[in-house]
């Protein structure tokens, strides 16, 4: 796996930390245009699945199936800075709405409004593997609650989007 965007390492770091420790109980999907098992150790690639480029409705599809999404952003990368102060990402939008739970570092997840009631946060990079396996034990009902939770976040969102929206041709109009 290779990218500028994500933190691979991070998760392969992760994943080996639940490897040692003996939680096996989860699988990975990776959907994009760059990724491969090629930098994965070979003991850790059971936990990868590789799918590769795919057109929206498979995407679509592995997205309903998922139970969480990893945005794997990088707080100690300054072009991961956009993030925090003026960019958004495909992975955080899925995660709104899919009501997904996003595994996020803290650094990123109050600006997207993501916080505990929806989504597992981490501090460090090193708490990713915790956080994971966080999701991989939590029970129904607070899979639920969280999910509830991202459903009246998006709708917040879709709501506020609308008001924007509504402003932007009011201004338009004035023009």
């Amino acid at each position: 796996i290779a990218g500028f965007r994500r933190n691979y390492d991070l998760l392969i770091n992760a994943v080996q930390q639940l490897h040692e420790k003996g939680v096996t109980n989860f699988k990975i999907t990776h959907i994009g245009r760059k990724g491969s098992l090629e930098n994965i150790p070979k003991h850790l690639k059971k936990y990868f699945n590789m799918k590769g480029y795919q057109y929206f409705d498979v995407l679509f599809d592995d997205m309903e199936k998922a139970d969480y999404i990893l945005a794997l952003l990088d707080s100690s990368n300054p072009q991961h800075e956009r993030y925090i102060k003026y960019g958004t990402s495909g992975t955080l939008q899925y995660s709104y709405g899919f009501l997904k739970p996003c595994i996020i570092h803290k650094k990123f997840a109050s600006i997207h409004k993501f916080n505990e009631g929806n989504s597992l946060l981490y501090a460090c990079d090193g708490d990713l593997a915790l956080a994971m396996e966080r999701a991989i034990d939590m029970n129904q009902k607070d899979y639920i609650n969280m999910q509830n939770n991202l459903l009246a976040l998006s709708k917040k969102i879709y709501e506020k989007s609308l008001i924007n929206l509504k402003n932007a041709f009011d201004v338009e109009e004035k023009i």
